[in-house]
């Protein structure tokens, strides 16, 4: 079973790949006799594809960033490297693969919710914040929810 990698584990492999690196490679069975449940290939490939290359590992994927992966990878098709070197340059091509497919998974999950519940849909949101609504007693909180649900259902129509 794949298990995510903690914050705390980024570190110390960081640290333990610094302390094995001998003439520019990376002794990867003593690194990964550090930790419990990481093999020798789960740390390279973590090293590599998530922490090596990326200055920034904690990049923030705003909705209009997300759009503009989408719409390069449209027209560009699925060079990561390409995307990287001339959109992405703090993040490195395996970080922009993942992300679309994180991306493209999540869509289709939501076309295949709103698939299932139908014209349902905006009803059961409205129910929902609703009940978020009454849960809180403050006028302004409940306003804000319901501003936002009612974006929301805007965006939806659109």
């Amino acid at each position: 079973m794949r298990q995510q990698w903690q914050s705390s584990e980024k570190q110390l492999l960081c640290t333990l790949v610094a302390e094995n690196t001998q003439n520019a490679r990376v002794n990867w069975k003593n690194v990964a006799s550090a930790f419990d449940n990481r093999t020798p290939t789960q740390c390279k490939l973590q090293f590599r594809n998530v922490l090596q290359t990326c200055p920034r590992v904690n990049f923030v994927w705003s909705e209009q960033i997300e759009f503009e992966l989408f719409v390069l990878v449209k027209f560009f098709g699925k060079k990561w490297t390409f995307l990287q070197q001339n959109y992405f340059s703090d993040l490195n091509p395996e970080q922009i693969r993942v992300k679309f497919y994180e991306l493209n998974r999540k869509q289709q999950l939501q076309c295949e919710f709103e698939r299932k519940n139908g014209a349902d849909f905006e009803e059961k949101v409205v129910q929902m914040a609703l009940g978020r609504i009454q849960g809180s007693g403050n006028a302004e909180t409940q306003e804000r929810i319901l501003t936002d649900v009612l974006m929301q259902i805007q965006r939806k129509k659109e």
